[in-house]
């Protein structure tokens, strides 16, 4: 069973067989002999132009067959070719993949050893500070200790001074109130004596 597109191609090479004898034909009956044979005749049949077309024919055959296994040659060469360039390219692409790996693990090893010392340094200055400003906690402490210090010493003085003014003011009252005792002791006793 013949599907559409055999039966067109037949119709097609049935059309143009057609269309060269009807060309041929007439051209070989007007020149008088036909293109195989040398009369109308046909007693002697024309080998040498079979021979001639036959060797022209293997000429052109072995020129394309020459120029195709030159292209397939040149072809296989240039897909080797391709191939090696491919296969070297991915060979450096995977040895600097390699590398970049290397560098990155390196440059990621060095980022954590210096946010370790980051936090390492952190803490020192913090501890710096905070020694700092226990120690400006301390000498203000002692500063205030001794301004305390120096009033508690003016205090002691101003109080000796009291202290000896009045054992001077009761000395001397002592004295003259052991004068005049008769006298007050005859008035009455309404004067005590606090020594």
């Amino acid at each position: 069973m013949f599907s559409l597109s055999k039966f067109l191609l037949g119709g097609s090479t049935i059309a143009s067989s057609g269309g060269i004898a009807s060309y041929l034909v007439p051209y070989t009956s007007v020149s008088g002999e036909t293109f195989f044979f040398r009369s109308q005749e046909g007693v002697d049949f024309q080998l040498e132009k079979l021979e001639q077309l036959l060797g022209e024919t293997k000429q052109r055959l072995s020129e394309w067959k020459t120029k195709f296994n030159k292209s397939k040659e040149a072809a296989e060469a240039s897909k080797d070719q391709e191939f090696t360039t491919s296969l070297d390219l991915f060979e450096k692409i995977a040895v600097n993949e390699a590398s970049l790996t290397s560098l990155y693990e390196t440059i990621k090893s060095k980022i954590e050893t210096l946010k370790s010392k980051s936090e390492e340094l952190k803490q020192q200055v913090e501890q710096k500070l905070k020694l700092e400003s226990d120690l400006a906690l301390v000498k203000t402490s002692l500063d205030y200790g001794n301004q305390l210090n120096r009033l508690l010493s003016t205090w002691e003085s101003s109080m000796s001074k009291v202290i000896a003014e009045f054992q001077t003011n009761q000395s001397s009252s002592e004295s003259s109130s052991s004068g005049g005792g008769d006298n007050r002791r005859s008035k009455g006793s309404r004067n005590i004596n606090f020594s």
